[in-house]
């Protein structure tokens, strides 16, 4: 049972809606724990083969990032775990590999140079971000993990990094999978201005891959998500492998120094 979500699956597509309304499904640690339950959950599910991340319809929100009331008083080694702790999180949603290391130890590990070797876990499945209102902070940085990311034409659907006037900056892996994403300049002017920008203009630079109506999102994400189900799932695991390889590594060690940059904060 989830307090701060809930599944749902429509033929062999896994729903996960993340229903934190009253403070705009921001994310706390006890989410993150439950994000990954969920996904472990249906990507053991041998009927599902297709997973999507959605905000709930009331909250008016995909993700508004880190719920930084969890956060405010705690000493500075629990907020490094914590923020360690998405970080993983996000790295096993975008490669189906489930961590069960410590994650302070494991980027730890990282930065001792320990041999990285960038993979898919057996369980790998597609991802789909649906966001249906704002996606800031630490809310862009998962639909960033995942492998495609559509947004509805509701007005309230701004995409943004504000950490820079909070003078921090996006420390879930957001540096690496924006970059990733986008390539150098369009991440820059992003991430170094803080600035929202609305789902036509996400489109045009390339962070999202459509837009649809409000009144038909979900009804055309889940189709798009049915269409991709019924293709080879070994064959797209191959060629995400064969697509991402080139960036694996690069996305483990930027994600460790963002680690080691949010010991100081």
């Amino acid at each position: 049972m989830f307090e701060n979500l809930r599944l749902e699956r429509d033929a062999r597509v896994g729903i996960i809606i993340l229903d934190r309304s009253e403070v705009k499904n921001a994310i706390n640690e006890d989410t993150m724990l439950e994000i990954r339950e969920a996904i472990r959950k249906f990507r053991s599910d041998k009927k599902i083969r297709i997973l999507m991340i959605t905000g709930a319809e009331q909250s008016g929100s995909f993700s508004a990032g880190m719920d930084l009331k969890s956060v405010y008083g705690l000493d500075r080694s629990k907020i490094c775990w914590i923020t360690a702790l998405g970080r993983l999180l996000l790295l096993e949603i975008n490669t189906g590999i489930e961590f069960e290391t410590d994650p302070v130890e494991y980027f730890e590990g990282i930065l001792n140079n320990r041999k990285i070797n960038w993979d898919l876990g057996e369980n790998w499945k597609p991802i789909i971000a649906a966001i249906n209102g704002y996606a800031l902070g630490g809310g862009l940085e998962l639909a960033c993990a995942c492998d495609f990311r559509f947004a509805s034409d509701y007005a309230k659907v701004l995409l943004g990094y504000p950490e820079i006037d909070l003078r921090i900056f996006p420390a879930w892996g957001g540096t690496q999978f924006t970059t990733k994403i986008l390539g150098e300049p369009q991440s820059k002017n992003l991430i170094f201005t803080g600035q929202k920008i609305t789902a036509k203009k996400a489109k045009e630079i390339g962070l999202i891959n459509e837009i649809y109506e409000k009144q038909q999102f979900l009804e055309k994400c889940i189709e798009f998500a049915k269409n991709l189900s019924r293709k080879d799932l070994n064959v797209l695991r191959n060629t995400k492998k064969l697509i991402e390889q080139s960036f694996g590594d690069k996305l483990i060690k930027g994600m460790a120094l963002e680690y080691k940059y949010t010991k100081n904060w």
